[in-house]
């Protein structure tokens, strides 16, 4: 099996997994070190966060890879996209962003696969356009990760499903006060950080 051949609804498809992002959501699917690594014993991989990680191979070791292997790799643009912003929004300087990450390297651990569970979950909310998706994930990786819950956002996103307005646009009258009390409502509602 090639390390890029990753089984889609129908067949095969081949992903550049080779990529430093894609490789980094491909070991994303796997438990601590039981990807697909071997014949290379130990590769060292640039991550998201700006740190690296290693992943070791095993020849004995065999894993196989399900759909849900290459429906990552259907969103490593779109991860990209949400990592870019989240990078920016980072060296912005934001009055209120709570959430907002100050550890040491340039995103948390894991960061590629948190903005995929993000993408994932504003797609269960019901958006699907690129631009709504990124703009909710974006949001509550800065602000509150249940910000989704508030009432007031909710309904916003729902505004924004139905097609009403970009939700860009249904959020952009929230200042900073606003978010504020938003993310304070979460709290107290018992919401978890």
């Amino acid at each position: 099996m090639l390390l890029g051949q990753l089984p889609v609804e129908q067949g095969r498809a081949f992903f550049p997994v080779h990529e430093p992002l894609r490789l980094e959501l491909l070991a994303g699917t796997f438990r601590s070190n039981e990807g697909p690594w071997w014949p290379i014993r130990h590769w060292l991989v640039p991550t998201s966060s700006g740190t690296g990680s290693v992943l070791v191979g095993k020849p004995e070791h065999s894993t196989a890879m399900g759909i849900c292997t290459a429906a990552v790799q259907l969103d490593a643009l779109m991860v990209s996209s949400l990592l870019n912003s989240w990078r920016r929004a980072l060296r912005l300087p934001l009055a209120y962003a709570p959430a907002r990450w100050n550890g040491p390297a340039a995103l948390p651990p894991q960061a590629a696969a948190q903005a995929y569970i993000q993408i994932q979950q504003a797609r269960q909310l019901g958006l699907s356009h690129q631009d709504d998706i990124l703009t909710l994930a974006l949001h509550r990786l800065m602000l509150h990760p249940h910000l989704h819950q508030h009432t007031g956002v909710r309904a916003l996103i729902e505004q924004a499903v139905q097609g009403q307005a970009p939700l860009s646009q249904l959020l952009a009258p929230y200042n900073d006060n606003a978010w504020q009390r938003a993310v304070s409502d979460l709290t107290h509602a018992g919401a978890l950080q």
